[in-house]
């Protein structure tokens, strides 16, 4: 077709910069928006992460910033096109190249969970981000089914041991890491 043109439509994404890094062990993929008003769907997120586009867990979208003294609105999307919250580890990836470009120390980012405090530190090359006070309500926690007391659910992970599963009792759960119960 003229101009190039397929007939279908192109998404926001296209010919956009990004990066692709890895968050603790995540695929994070960061692209900066700030400079466009032009709003994204369920499908352009899900096309970045197709067969044809770049993998990820997460996607960092960053918007011009809707508060003021925050440095970008962010927008935190999961592969299936769903939207989150927040994501600990996508943040560090996004401070780190904010913080790269700009040469700040610290910087107050605004995501759909609220505000996030960031900062460089301890060491040069390590990122830190103020996730809040942990929620731990039913309503705050996706669970497939309602729990009275959150706090205590006993979680489960299949572990691969020498060609055998085992079923673990998973007694600690942080960001990044597991502990099984002795």
């Amino acid at each position: 077709m003229a101009g190039g043109k397929t007939g279908t439509a192109m998404s926001m994404l296209a010919n956009r910069a990004f990066a692709k890094m890895n968050g603790i062990g995540n695929e994070i993929v960061v692209i900066d928006m700030r400079d466009s008003a032009a709003p994204l769907t369920s499908d352009d997120v899900r096309l970045v992460g197709s067969v044809c586009g770049v993998p990820y867990d997460q996607l960092m979208v960053l918007h011009k910033p809707r508060l003021a003294g925050t440095e970008a609105f962010v927008r935190i999307y999961n592969n299936d096109g769903s939207e989150a919250g927040a994501c600990g580890n996508g943040m560090r990836c996004v401070v780190r190249r904010i913080f790269e470009e700009t040469s700040q120390t610290a910087a107050t980012f605004e995501t759909r969970a609220g505000l996030l405090y960031c900062w460089q530190g301890p060491a040069t090359d390590l990122y830190t981000v103020d996730m809040g006070t942990p929620k731990f309500g039913w309503q705050d926690i996706p669970l497939a089914e309602e729990f009275r007391d959150t706090r205590h659910i006993e979680l489960q992970q299949l572990v691969v041991k020498r060609f055998e599963i085992v079923l673990c009792n998973v007694v600690k759960v942080a960001e990044g890491q597991w502990i099984p119960a002795p």
